[in-house]
């Protein structure tokens, strides 16, 4: 009878010890890794041009001033230049890879080792001008060219990394077409940026943009309208003279807050009392709430990534509103204000994005 209590004891055990061992297994930190939302140009160990196109790639130090991206789906690796730095984030625990515009189109990926070592290299998003293979040595210096004026945006097609997908759920409201109006200065052109729907913000206090094809003299009235209210909920007006080009109006300026779920119409007015009569332009705008896992991916992403996001979850006016932002810290990202025009494009203000293709604006 004593020897059953054994028996047990013999197997419970095994039992116990491998159940400590598996819940003493710590997780595999994820090995470090970037997204690329748009091909980047870099330099190979050897001189050559690299392109590394859009993807998700991991990061590994590949030499002491190399890194390798290797992409998470099939396709070769990319060994590209990087110079040995130290950083200042001394809590790391493993290594991680790090993404950042910088001016002038580059774009910088880094890896950070725990101990303050850091490996960066700096490509950039626009195409070298000769004609070339993605990898060619490098045949000399390129001959002189006189100095010609900067390439618009008319070079640059708009990005197809940025989509707007329109929400699945429609809130009644429309845009109030604009287009070409004579008015006593000539011709002028005359839009609301945005979808010819209405289009969601999770901001409580967004940014209207519209456009102007010249500079104006007259006043221009804002007004944002509330479904069944017998006045407007915001009235502005804007004093001129005002310059060509995208406009805009911030409520926090004016302290003024949406309430959610409410499907808002606002309204550009110009009246001109030389010529006795009044241009009106529109577009409808509800706030919604953010979801919890954009939010979650809007704190992890690098600044570039965030209109895209936007953009993906039918959140227009954040996705032009944070682009706009982009643009006015590094005017001439030609990859920024290719996304913009694609945005106009794609809810059908193709009239502006065409006037502005041979333009700069910021």
């Amino acid at each position: 009878m004593q020897s059953n209590p054994r028996v047990f004891l013999l197997i419970l055990i095994p039992l116990c010890d491998l159940a400590g061992l598996t819940a003493a297994q710590p997780d595999a930190p994820a090995r470090p890794n970037v997204v690329l939302s748009t091909a980047v140009h870099f330099t190979g160990p050897d001189g050559r041009d690299v392109t590394v196109v859009p993807g998700r790639y991991f990061v590994e130090q590949a030499g002491a001033s190399a890194l390798r991206l290797t992409p998470m789906g099939e396709g070769k690796s990319f060994m590209i230049q990087a110079q040995s730095l130290r950083h200042e984030q001394y809590e790391l625990f493993s290594p991680i890879a790090l993404t950042r515009p910088g001016m002038k189109g580059e774009m910088h990926i880094a890896l950070l080792d725990p101990g303050g070592h850091k490996l960066e290299a700096v490509g950039s998003l626009i195409e070298p001008s000769r004609a070339q293979e993605r990898v060619q040595p490098r045949k000399g210096p390129a001959p002189e060219r006189p100095a010609t004026t900067p390439p618009a945006v008319t070079h640059q097609p708009s990005s197809p990394s940025i989509i707007y997908v329109p929400p699945k759920r429609r809130a009644p409201g429309e845009r109030v077409a604009g287009g070409t109006r004579r008015i006593s200065q000539g011709l002028l052109d005359l839009w609301t940026l945005c979808p010819d729907h209405t289009g969601l913000t999770a901001q409580e206090q967004p940014t209207l943009y519209w456009y102007i094809s010249q500079p104006l003299k007259t006043p221009v009235d804002i007004r944002l309208i509330e479904p069944g209210a017998p006045r407007p909920y915001f009235e502005a007006r804007l004093v001129p003279p005002m310059d060509a080009g995208f406009q805009s109006i911030n409520l926090a300026d004016y302290g003024i807050r949406l309430s959610p779920e409410v499907p808002y119409q606002w309204f550009v007015s110009l009246t001109d009392a030389e010529a006795g009569k009044e241009v009106t332009i529109g577009g409808a705008i509800m706030l919604v709430p953010l979801e919890g896992s954009l939010s979650a991916e809007l704190v992890r992403a690098e600044k570039g990534e965030i209109p895209r996001l936007y953009a993906r979850a039918g959140l227009w006016y954040d996705a032009f509103s944070a682009l706009s932002d982009l643009i006015k810290s590094d005017p001439d990202n030609t990859v920024f204000l290719g996304q913009r025009l694609s945005l106009l494009e794609q809810v059908g203000v193709t009239e502006v994005a065409t006037l502005m293709r041979g333009a700069r604006q910021p």
